[in-house]
């Protein structure tokens, strides 16, 4: 009888703990989730300034004004202001003679272990090292 009541004794604590465990890491990354969502606009990047915002929005066009934009995303509409200063920019497929050096580019690709890439996409930033916008 004792032996039973200690085993469960302990599925019981196992139980508990489990159970503490996936809601205390529900309430964690609850808690990353709305940090990360708070802080969108208001970071700093590594180049400095309001041109390096660290964040931003994803979502579909829906009016374009002299001075506003208007987008809509899954979390409902956000009005963007635009000014002298908005840069648009917009991709175009490239190939692999569109390189040169000096260019600064994102790479996305497989890293192996002397620390080189296999890239499996590449997109051209900027003409100029250092160009990122």
């Amino acid at each position: 009888m004792n032996k039973l009541l200690v085993a469960v004794g302990v599925i019981f604590l196992v139980v508990v703990l489990g159970v503490g465990a996936f809601f205390g890491g529900m309430a964690f990354q609850r808690g990353r989730m709305a940090r990360a969502g708070s802080g969108l606009f208001s970071g700093v990047g590594p180049l400095g300034g309001a041109a390096a915002c660290r964040g931003g929005i994803v979502g579909q066009v829906q009016s374009v004004g002299t001075d506003t934009l208007v987008i809509s995303t899954t979390q409902g509409q956000v009005r963007v202001h635009l000014s002298d200063n908005t840069r648009v920019s917009k991709t175009a497929q490239g190939s692999l003679s569109d390189l040169q050096a000096g260019d600064t580019v994102n790479v996305r690709g497989q890293r192996d272990s002397s620390g080189n890439v296999t890239a499996t996409q590449i997109q051209i930033v900027g003409q100029g090292a250092g160009n990122f916008f």
